[in-house]
């Protein structure tokens, strides 16, 4: 028996030290797309959010 149940989920965050290079190999070997790419300046991060090239799924945040 599961005592937490997991809905929707919309999208994971990932920490890497190159986004870039991340969302190359992500676009490479599992066929992801960026659908948004900025720069969060008060974060100091730049995130890139990536979904299935055709779906609008679950996403991974870079």
């Amino acid at each position: 028996m599961s005592i937490l149940k997991v809905g929707n989920l919309y999208h994971i965050g990932i920490a890497v030290r190159d986004a870039e290079k991340t969302s190359l190999l992500y676009s490479e070997t599992l066929g992801l797309k960026i659908e948004h790419d900025e720069v969060v300046m008060d974060q100091g991060v730049r995130a890139i959010m990536m979904i299935p090239e055709n779906s609008n799924s679950s996403a991974i945040e870079l």
